[in-house]
């Protein structure tokens, strides 16, 4: 047994598959973690996702493996200044190990410097962000159906139709008297619609009551009329918006998509430093995420970037942050705990989708060639973009990526990598319970802090 790297004249050897590769990793749940103690020592100290696709991969392709993690804890990022890789791709690029396995994305600029085998696991880019939390019931929630300037030409309604009512009623002749057929005289009546009572009537109409009041005067009906109709329409508008507030949990985000985060300076962001992540958007043509680079680049740099996923996510639970991470980690986090969500769909394959439309429109391609194909276009940019994932890296030239990417097709095609994913992705153990369910336990009956503010009504009308 002998180590690949050890002997460079060795390192494209595979007449003889009896070899121990050395492999470097990174912590990541749960592509990669560790247990601690002494009774794990060497490979067993490691578990999770990518192990299990490593050891499924070493026992196809016929090789030994030592699992050891990567120095400095980076995946690989090439700094733009001094042009330097950090990370595991700085450690296959010095031939310091044969392949990394991980959470590791296949990029551009990774791939022009080592090998990547195929993607064993599909992914993109989204946002992670915490779980509004739903707004306290407040004393006078009642009046939300209707906005506040509403509420106020309603009042000075109310009290313009009173006084209009009041008025027409001392001017118009048949409010004070009428003519008696059988008598043949005017009969005169006792004014009913005084100041006090005309306020009355209008009150009772707009809580849908009945009044003892009856206009007389065709001017008079007229005006309430148009009071009872508008009354209607107000009545029923209150009423169905206010059911919508009372029996829908009503939870907004302040954020719907990435257009969202990059024109607002409340919520922080970042990504995971020295990652693919990072690059992504370090490297973007889209304006909308050079502007969230941008954004992220000018503020501090402990504020925006985390050196792990772990930090990230606590930053997300404890403050005002979201964080841009890869889908299935996302994926990971979100099932696993409740108060954490996604944000929008996938950042990339739009983005790859606008510069398709920023590249027709720069060259003016033909119309036809543009309106007959762009749709089969996206297609496969779709198709393309979604197809990027994670991947084993390995040195420039290494034999082992086509043996081993044979193994993951094979892998992938009898549902084995599909059955880990489950194992580690949709444990019932770990998942936490969807919310849904309690929400319309809770739609369905309301309680006193949904209807109690009503009875603050009750001692108005105590004398």
């Amino acid at each position: 047994m002998r180590l690949n790297i050890t002997e460079p004249s060795l390192f494209f050897d595979t007449g003889s598959m009896n070899v121990t590769l050395v492999v470097i990793t990174i912590l990541e749940k749960p592509y990669v973690m560790m247990r601690y103690g002494k009774n794990y020592t060497g490979n067993n100290r490691f578990y999770g996702f990518c192990v299990d696709v490593l050891r499924l991969v070493a026992r196809d392709v016929g090789f030994d493996y030592i699992l050891d993690l990567v120095p400095d804890r980076k995946y690989g990022a090439k700094d733009p200044l001094t042009g330097q890789w950090n990370g595991m791709v700085e450690q296959l690029m010095k031939y310091k190990a044969d392949l990394a396995v991980g959470s590791m994305t296949i990029t551009y600029a990774r791939e022009s410097v080592i090998d990547f085998t195929k993607p064993f696991m599909n992914l993109g880019i989204s946002i992670l962000f915490k779980v509004p939390s739903t707004p306290s019931t407040k004393l006078f929630s009642f009046m939300n159906p209707l906005a506040f300037d509403v509420w106020l030409y309603v009042l000075a309604a109310y009290f313009c139709v009173s006084i209009t009512i009041h008025a027409m009623a001392k001017i118009s002749p048949k409010e004070r008297s009428n003519f008696n057929r059988s008598s043949k005289y005017f009969v005169k009546y006792m004014d009913k619609f005084t100041l006090r009572n005309s306020f009355w009537f209008a009150v009772g109409t707009l809580m849908q009551q009945s009044s003892n009041l009856k206009p007389r005067a065709i001017s008079v009906r007229i005006v309430s009329a148009i009071w009872w109709f508008f009354s209607l329409i107000i009545i029923a508008s209150y009423t169905a918006n206010l059911a919508a507030f009372l029996t829908v949990e009503r939870m907004t985000t302040p954020i719907e998509n990435a257009e969202d985060l990059s024109s607002q300076t409340e919520i922080s962001y970042g990504t995971l430093e020295s990652g693919s992540t990072m690059t992504f958007f370090r490297d973007s043509l889209i304006e909308t995420y050079r502007k969230m680079w941008r954004n992220m680049e000018n503020k501090k740099k402990h504020s925006t970037f985390t050196s792990t996923y772990e930090e990230g996510i606590k930053r997300v639970k404890e403050s005002n942050y979201a964080f841009l991470m890869e889908s299935t980690m996302l994926d990971y986090v979100v099932q696993r705990d409740c108060n954490l969500t996604q944000i929008g769909g996938l950042l990339d394959t739009k983005a790859t989708i606008t510069v398709l439309k920023q590249f027709f429109a720069k060259f003016s391609l033909p119309k036809f060639l543009v309106s007959d194909n762009f749709e089969r276009i996206q297609i496969i940019v779709i198709h393309v973009t979604t197809a990027v994932g994670y991947g084993i890296a390995t040195p420039k030239g290494s034999p082992w990526r086509d043996k081993i990417s044979l193994a993951i097709l094979e892998l992938q095609e009898k549902g084995d990598i599909q059955m880990l994913y489950d194992k580690w992705w949709k444990n019932v153990g770990e998942t936490c319970f969807p919310r849904s369910n309690t929400k319309q336990s809770k739609a369905n009956a309301l309680g006193f802090d949904n209807i109690g503010k009503y009875f603050i009504t009750l001692p108005c009308y105590r004398r």
